[in-house]
């Protein structure tokens, strides 16, 4: 598998409010192909395959995952996944908040196999499937519950290896997606947040998997294939300048780099 890294961003979206999003993928060969690209985000992720396979990439890992198979990204760790043929996938992505109060410092495996489990999975999602999207926050908080309460009983909670991350960083995330047009520089993201700058660097690497600067210029170059798919007339030097660069030979590298790239 082809491992986009470049293209890894902070889903925003994800970590808004009082989440828990469900989507069902259904696909057969005939479909478009559908390729989510890298990103992370604070909430937790459960996938289910009820039919077919699916490629994904979770942290540092790529499988394919096949009907009857469970799938669990935890905060912040970086994900993509594409279709293989024909398809049908349910994704859950819930509040973090449900992730502190039952796990901890535990989580589920990332890849959970097959197993007894999996005939009432498929049923309590098709269930929920078809009236997720009239039902309040309290029922989609309960069947979250249900679910994960469910998976508890097949699938042992493992130890995280790693110290969990601070919350405080979500919101450095969130920060540079606000601000991604302004001068934004190591020294000034590690003062406002209250680290030093090299406890600060090593951090963020660790989270995203590239330096500060990099992840600015991706964050920008995607803001400007998005505007060039709006407006494919734009002359590139505005385009530059509405996405933060104020140098032109800057934008140009980078565009080169990332843009030329997500175009093909």
């Amino acid at each position: 598998m082809n491992n986009n890294k470049w293209d890894s961003f902070y889903e925003k979206a994800a970590d808004e409010g009082d989440i828990f999003s469900m989507f069902m993928y259904v696909y057969s060969l005939d479909d478009v192909h559908l390729w989510v690209p890298q990103h992370f985000h604070n909430a937790g992720e459960l996938m289910y395959i009820a039919e077919g396979e699916y490629a994904i990439h979770i942290g540092t890992e790529d499988r394919i995952i096949k009907a009857g198979e469970v799938a669990y990204i935890d905060s912040l760790t970086p994900h993509w996944y594409s279709t293989i043929g024909d398809a049908r996938v349910y994704v859950l992505v819930f509040d973090k908040k449900i992730n502190d109060k039952i796990f901890k410092e535990k989580v589920f495996p990332t890849f959970m196999k097959k197993s007894d489990a999996s005939p009432l999975i498929r049923q309590m999602f098709e269930r929920a499937g078809k009236e997720w999207d009239v039902q309040n926050i309290d029922y989609k908080k309960g069947f979250t519950y249900a679910l994960i309460g469910t998976l508890m009983q097949y699938y042992p909670l493992l130890d995280r290896k790693t110290a969990k991350t601070t919350a405080n960083f979500v919101d450095i995330l969130k920060y540079i997606e606000e601000n991604f047009r302004e001068d934004l520089t190591l020294e000034g993201l590690s003062s406002k947040f209250g680290y030093t700058t090299t406890y600060f660097s090593r951090l963020f690497n660790k989270i995203t998997g590239v330096n500060l600067r990099e992840y600015i210029n991706r964050r920008r170059i995607r803001e400007a294939l998005i505007i060039l798919e709006q407006n494919d007339r734009m002359p590139l030097s505005h385009v530059a300048s509405l996405v933060g660069y104020t140098s032109w030979n800057t934008f140009y590298r980078a565009y080169t780099s990332y843009g030329a790239k997500r175009k093909k």
